[in-house]
């Protein structure tokens, strides 16, 4: 059992799965146990994964005065919809004009890691991660780009591909968003 989730939730989540699965596949509760018990796991241990504190971060003054833009491309995200519970996945671009401090590299993985943590649409996961780099680094220059694959799209549609955009751009890097995205 993975630490932090009461086995009454896995249970419970199980023999919900047990019936769904039963109404949808026309089998007997037996024959679904144990698929509802894979599906039970996946959803509490991955999909709905209990959300650590957000770690604390190296940050790093900014003593040579490094006044031009730092960019880390490809950082890779991968969550659920909360619409539909099916993942998507793609690549996060993080670009900020450091004022007073700069963060560590890995940082900002693990930033992202965190947000991921939990189903959340894209557009609120690319505001959640600008607006904590901006108080962090108590900065106002912060571009976020995310572009993701949603897997609910695909399904649903015709196509077999899917590219999302989100930006979140701030400060001076609201004039700079074409060079951050190409």
């Amino acid at each position: 059992m993975h630490q932090g989730i009461a086995p009454n939730k896995i249970q419970s989540t199980q023999n919900y799965f047990q019936k769904i699965l039963q109404l949808l596949t026309n089998k007997t509760i037996e024959q679904c146990q144990e698929n509802a018990q894979l599906l039970s796991q996946l959803y509490t241990h991955t999909i709905f994964k209990q959300q650590q504190s957000l770690p604390t971060f190296t940050l790093l003054p900014n003593t040579i005065q490094h006044n031009q833009v730092i960019i880390q491309k490809n950082i890779p995200i991968k969550t659920f919809c909360p619409h539909h519970l099916l993942p998507y996945f793609g690549i996060a671009t993080i670009a900020y004009k450091p004022q007073k401090y700069l963060i560590g590299l890995s940082d900002l993985h693990t930033l992202i890691n965190h947000y991921c943590t939990q189903p959340i649409i894209q557009e609120a996961l690319t505001q959640k991660i600008a607006e904590k780099i901006k108080a962090t680094l108590q900065t106002t220059h912060v571009a976020i780009i995310i572009k993701a694959t949603h897997t609910c799209v695909i399904m649903r549609t015709d196509t077999n591909e899917n590219n999302t955009i989100t930006t979140s751009f701030h400060g001076t890097l609201q004039t700079q968003y074409q060079t951050l995205l190409s």
